[in-house]
């Protein structure tokens, strides 16, 4: 299980032709295939956890940025890592925030390379490629974006020099999708929070970690129906994995705003929009968790 704390360095890049070959396969399995799949349900806006929420920029600010994501999309396809780099550097110089550059730049960026490609304007493998560089840059700016120092009036976890909260960030067993689970963990994180990750092949290897971890906070990212239709289960399955903490349960993807019906029935605490959103939320029902406990002492 992966677990980033504040201070953690971000993975580094993989050396040699095996390793690369391996990353290609793996976004080929993990990112492009669920992203292509999402735009033939007419799905909205893939971001973590959904669409999005409190993180709404203006409209000059979309155009910006939507440009700004085009011109990344075009870099992973004709340039090399490091220009790539180079040029979120130069945004990060002209003042551009971390989160703003991971859901407004990052995220789009995977998007347009998708549709590039459903569209036929791009080959496979160029799409593929593109989006592994994507998920490069992304966990080589994870260490800035978690030390970076927050705006004034930041939700903060502890607040009044309370415990850490605990998060646990899952996808089904065998699910096809990670790198939105990964960037909400990293939002958590930055705010104070332990957080834990688990992409296991079975329920109970994913139900043991979440036993061990013993979170206040369960996130289940569900990205299609059959994740939605067996997600009543497999939370079940978590909710009694975890009876000693029982944990606030919060779902989230593209799944539960394809399917809020099937939603409805997993009985989650809370159906999240983006990061911020979703972390703002967790705050509320944590701080209002531990008020009610306060009181029950009294």
């Amino acid at each position: 299980m992966t677990r980033p704390s504040v201070g953690q360095s971000p993975p580094q890049q993989q050396q040699g032709n095996v390793a690369h070959d391996h990353d290609i396969q793996d976004v080929v399995a993990h990112e492009l295939i669920p992203r292509l799949l999402m735009l033939d349900l007419g799905a909205p806006e893939a971001h973590p956890f959904g669409r999005l929420g409190s993180h709404i920029p203006s409209r000059e600010s979309l155009e910006h940025t939507n440009a700004l994501a085009h011109q990344l999309a075009l870099l992973t396809l004709e340039a090399r890592l490091p220009d790539c780099e180079q040029y979120l550097q130069k945004l990060r110089d002209g003042g551009l925030r971390l989160e703003s550059i991971f859901l407004e730049v990052l995220q789009p960026a995977a998007r347009i390379l998708g549709s590039r490609w459903k569209e036929d304007s791009c080959s496979f493998v160029d799409v593929t490629t593109g989006l592994w560089q994507l998920q490069q840059l992304f966990h080589r700016l994870l260490h800035d974006f978690q030390t970076e120092p927050r705006q004034p009036g930041s939700l903060m976890a502890t607040p009044d020099g309370q415990p850490r909260p605990s998060a646990f960030f899952c996808t089904p067993a065998g699910a096809q999708h990670r790198l939105g689970v990964q960037m909400i963990s990293a939002f958590f994180c930055r705010a104070g929070w332990q957080t834990g990750l688990s992409f296991g092949e079975t329920t109970g290897h994913i139900c043991d970690e979440a036993k061990r971890y013993a979170p206040d906070l369960l996130g289940v990212s569900l990205s299609c129906e059959q994740e939605m239709i067996e997600a009543p289960a497999f939370i079940l399955a978590l909710k009694q994995a975890t009876t000693k903490t029982n944990p606030i349960i919060m779902i989230g993807g593209p799944g539960p705003s394809i399917f809020p019906e099937l939603a409805a029935a997993c009985q989650a605490d809370l159906v999240s929009g983006d990061a911020p959103a979703a972390l703002a939320a967790a705050q509320i029902h944590i701080q209002r968790r531990r008020d009610q406990a306060g009181a029950q002492i009294k």
